[in-house]
């Protein structure tokens, strides 16, 4: 339910999915294992997943929502300040922090210094971030037939107009993802 991306009117997913919430939290920790599942998924519920999770309380969560709050998905917000609240009581809990290697200069670092452009591409914050659309974007095709890519990163924002043949550039453009980072 939460991870569904079916938001057609007869799915009536915001309504079913508020059903849902109000189930898995009267459940409280028989549902932890199942909720845990679906938030290990990394789709696009895992926000609201992981505001259930703090309401629920079950400290089973805290190594999971940690490394989410690690690898930086789970966006700004309220619900982040509530699982961050929530991860700091348990201390006990928290596995070493993740090491990962920068897609650009090679350096090994905590995932907490790195932002990520998807699983595969990780950047050092203060060093490799702004150069990282040479690095991803260059290593796709429909980038580099784009006459907006330009230098590594999209420039449409730049008061351009998206050539964009299908969808909608802020979602289905992948150098638009790659400059803006949204989530990550």
């Amino acid at each position: 339910m939460f991870n569904s991306k079916d938001y057609s009117k007869e799915f009536d997913k915001f309504n079913r999915q508020s059903s849902a919430k109000s189930i898995l939290k009267e459940a409280e920790s028989e549902a932890i294992d199942a909720i845990l599942d679906e938030l290990a998924v990394d789709g696009v519920g895992s926000e609201d997943l992981a505001e259930l999770l703090t309401k629920i309380a079950d400290p089973k969560a805290v190594p999971l929502l940690k490394k989410m709050l690690d690898r930086g998905k789970i966006p700004s917000g309220w619900t982040k300040t509530d699982v961050e609240t929530f991860v700091k009581k348990y201390p006990e809990l928290h596995e070493p922090t993740e090491m990962t290697v920068c897609s650009l200069c090679g350096k090994s670092r905590p995932i907490v210094e790195l932002r990520n452009v998807n699983p595969d591409y990780f950047f050092c914050r203060d060093t490799c971030w702004n150069r990282r659309g040479k690095i991803v974007g260059s290593k796709h095709v429909s980038a580099l037939r784009c006459p907006y890519y330009a230098e590594g990163m999209c420039t449409v924002d730049g008061g351009n107009t998206c050539s964009l043949s299908f969808g909608n550039y802020g979602t289905d453009c992948y150098v638009y993802r790659i400059g803006t980072a949204r989530r990550f």
